[in-house]
């Protein structure tokens, strides 16, 4: 999402970085992309998937992830 504060923040940080952005939203997406482009910036790609789908990128695919918002509908147990 590209709302108030992520949005300043992602100004600073995707200008010259290669992004990707990741939502379980199509419509968020969509509001992402169309914002970013107004920007002037650009992302590399866009993913409508859960953040329990990250397994579909290498696991030394990122520096960093930021990470906006609540994790409310995660709902996995953690065997220890």
């Amino acid at each position: 999402m590209c709302y108030g504060l992520f949005f300043q923040r992602a100004r600073e940080i995707i200008n010259g970085e290669d992004v990707l952005l990741l939502d379980i939203s199509n419509n968020e997406l969509d509001i992402a992309k169309r914002r970013i482009k107004e920007a002037g910036l650009k992302a590399e790609n866009y993913y409508c998937k859960s953040t329990l789908e990250l397994d579909i990128f290498d696991n030394d695919l990122f520096d960093g992830i930021l990470l906006m918002g609540s994790l409310y509908h995660l709902h996995i147990v953690i065997k220890k």
